[in-house]
């Protein structure tokens, strides 16, 4: 049951994100996934990652984690979002990220 919210709410962001592209498996909710879906919902480009320099997924997830949370008010922790516990596709912490890309598409940004 976790595996078809997590897809359904990721496929939903996908979409509102203006992003072609369909998960079939919580397996592809991944570092790509997680840029994709901050840099189509933010405009932004996730600092510190270099797209040619090769990155472990766990340092990869965490820097969304990191750029996302600059992106929230200051009240939203995302203490209790690992790059760690998304590389090895946690099923909660997947969905918790998602749900605060949700809240993000739902609320203007920080200026």
């Amino acid at each position: 049951k976790m595996d078809s919210e997590v897809l359904q709410v990721a496929n939903s962001l996908l979409q509102h994100a203006g992003i072609p592209r369909v998960l079939k498996t919580s397996r592809q909710c991944n570092s790509v996934l997680f840029v994709q879906l901050y840099e189509a919902l933010t405009g932004l480009r996730v600092p510190g990652l270099l797209v040619h320099v090769p990155t472990s997924e766990s340092v990869k997830c965490q820097a969304v984690v990191d750029a996302l949370s600059r992106q929230l008010p200051p009240h939203c922790s995302l203490g209790h979002i690992q790059g760690g516990d998304l590389a090895r596709r946690e099923p909660t912490a997947v969905r918790n990220l998602l749900d605060i890309f949700s809240v993000l598409y739902h609320m203007p940004l920080m200026g």
